[in-house]
């Protein structure tokens, strides 16, 4: 992905423009160059203020930056002035997000003068932006720990904005029959949230298979069932082509996931199901979503972006109401990097596909703080889109069915984690995944103008 720009320039008024407010804004600099990387910091030196030389310097700026396209503007209040830098900026550079960062007041006491006020300055730069319809956000803080890891939540989250951007999904097959919630309206998808969509037939896939050697099945074979423990021979070899064959599709096209009909076409055609190989998939941080599930393709595409882990699509099947939890599953199709314990996992014969059994990965899930995660149209308004979020802690513990289980405890109440799933029609396969903050989502969410359920 190409580097996020990121601009950064100070404002403030002549008269309170001290060695000190001096002092922070080039420390501000400093913790701005470390925390942006590995994206691009372009910064004015100065401190702009309100005289008429730093007003021609502020003019020089915006013309040299009206060059560059950048993703995101800091303008840091070091004190109050120059209402109209902000402005300026934000004039020549359309649509580009701010965020204005206030700094606290210095050594408050009883008969000194004002040294800096700076949050009045934001005040007033915030209405100005509001006036103008644009959008930003605000910090409050010395350069430090605590405003280092809200600068460093609000770029994660336009990486990933513009990660979205540059990002397309495979459809690999359309959707599995009768799940009609697996549809979707792929323009409004492009226009939210910028991602891109591939279509393939499964005919062009298995077209595929008779240009894959026999030593490379092999070796591969080799690679993704190392956990072979009963006989599963009459489905490595199909299981193995489909995987190449899918993966040289990734790489061709470039994509960032996948949707692949999973069933019944595998299962009639080439005699297995595709679990162990969106397993396999998974282990490479490829998000997959079986049944042709392309929002759930897109659902598990952020958790990606946001936890840089792997992630895997579930049901939820069970609950547990004295325990305040719930039961998530799936066929065998985790990315074995999830499996509570390695020496555990098994590729055994799918356990519930109706005829041909075809190779599931079963493991228990391990334990931690986790999430699920669901990306949905609105019902009413095209191009409006929302979004279920649920946290809570893995319990360590046996595999309860066939395939991939765990136990999820969470600190909200069950009734109303239940109500507002099926309340609001989401969609019965959820992302799920590790690690996952809570606040980075819902600031993405905000950005993003995307509805949000969190519980």
């Amino acid at each position: 992905m190409k580097e996020l720009k990121i601009g950064f320039i100070g404002v403030n008024s002549n008269l309170l423009n001290g060695e000190q407010n001096i002092k922070i804004f080039e420390n501000s600099i400093k913790l701005l160059t470390e925390i942006v990387k590995p994206h691009q910091l372009v910064y004015f030196k100065e401190v702009l203020v309100d005289t008429p030389e730093s007003q021609e310097k502020l003019t020089k700026l915006i013309e040299e930056w009206d060059e560059i396209k950048f993703d995101l503007i800091i303008i840091q209040s070091v004190g109050f002035g120059l209402g109209i830098g902000p402005v300026e900026i934000v004039i020549s550079q359309r649509n580009v997000p701010i965020v204005l960062w206030a700094l606290p007041e210095p050594d408050l006491k009883e008969g000194i003068g004002l040294k800096r006020n700076s949050w009045c300055g934001v005040n007033m730069h915030s209405a100005h932006l509001n006036k103008l319809g644009v959008r930003y956000e605000y910090i409050y803080g010395l350069p430090g720990q605590e405003v280092e890891l809200k600068l460093k939540q609000i770029i994660k989250v336009f990486e990933v904005i513009k990660k979205l951007r540059k990002s397309t999904i495979g459809a690999v097959g359309a959707r599995v029959p009768g799940y009609y919630d697996s549809n979707f309206d792929e323009l409004s998808l492009r226009k939210a949230l910028g991602i891109k969509f591939e279509f393939f037939d499964l005919a062009q896939v298995f077209a595929a298979f008779e240009k894959i050697s026999d030593k490379e099945v092999e070796d591969t074979a080799k690679k993704i069932y190392s956990f072979k423990r009963v006989n599963i021979d009459d489905y490595i070899k199909n299981s193995t082509k489909f995987y190449i064959s899918i993966k040289k599709i990734i790489a061709e096209y470039n994509l960032s996931a996948i949707s692949v009909k999973c069933w019944p076409d595998l299962q009639n055609m080439l005699n297995i199901v595709a679990c162990s190989v969106v397993s396999a998939l998974g282990d490479l941080n490829i998000p997959v979503s079986c049944e042709g599930d392309m929002l759930g393709a897109a659902s598990m595409l952020l958790m990606r972006y946001f936890n840089n882990d792997v992630t895997s699509l579930v049901d939820i099947t069970d609950f547990d109401f004295k325990e305040n939890s719930f039961l998530i599953f799936h066929c065998g199709a985790c990315p074995t990097a999830m499996a509570a314990k390695r020496d555990r996992i098994e590729h055994r014969e799918q356990s519930i596909a109706a005829t041909h059994s075809g190779i599931a990965n079963e493991f228990a899930l391990k334990s931690g703080n986790c999430a699920l995660l669901r990306l949905r149209e609105d019902n009413d308004i095209r191009g409006k889109y929302k979004m279920f979020f649920a946290g809570g802690e893995g319990i360590e513990g046996a595999n309860i069915i066939r395939g991939n289980t765990l136990k999820i405890k969470i600190k909200s109440d069950l009734g109303n984690f239940i109500d507002t799933i099926i309340k609001n029609g989401f969609e019965h396969h959820y992302s799920f995944g590790y690690g996952v903050k809570k606040d980075m989502l819902m600031k993405f969410c905000e950005w993003a103008n995307i509805e949000t359920y969190f519980v």
